[in-house]
């Protein structure tokens, strides 16, 4: 009985850690995906607004 105690926690512990890791790898992509959204987005204003800016005497 102590022995499928014993390995119930070690299954349950590595469980939990591999999860753990997995939401922390996801959660660095989507702050990657995020940070390159802002990028794209920047570059599109940069890009389409600022000409359209100066062509109105506004920039």
């Amino acid at each position: 009985m102590e022995l499928l105690y014993t390995a119930t926690v070690i299954a349950t512990v590595t469980i939990t850690i591999t999860l753990f890791i997995a939401l922390h790898r996801q959660t660095r992509r989507a702050d990657r995906a995020e940070a390159a959204l802002a990028r794209v987005e920047a570059e599109i204003a940069r890009t389409t607004l600022n000409p359209m800016l100066v062509a109105a005497g506004e920039a």
